[in-house]
């Protein structure tokens, strides 16, 4: 794979979003996973998706997504 911000920009026009849409990311607050978070978050941010990260504890974000409570 290789990013193509072109047409990522072009698919998202296509599917209805040409000036993107917002989005949030949840992540554990600690290494390997904030640093990939923001690091997707940036490429996001390329195509113009605006990515909102949530950090919190294990409880606090496996929770969410147990409870279905999530994007």
């Amino acid at each position: 794979y290789t990013l193509d911000v072109d047409r990522a920009k072009q698919l998202l026009a296509e599917a209805g979003y040409p000036d993107g849409f917002s989005v949030t990311l949840r992540a554990l607050n600690e290494p390997p996973f904030l640093t990939a978070a923001t690091a997707i978050q940036g490429t996001l941010a390329q195509a113009g998706i605006e990515a909102e990260i949530i950090t919190g504890t294990g409880d606090e974000i496996y929770g969410a997504m147990r409870e279905r409570n999530f994007e």
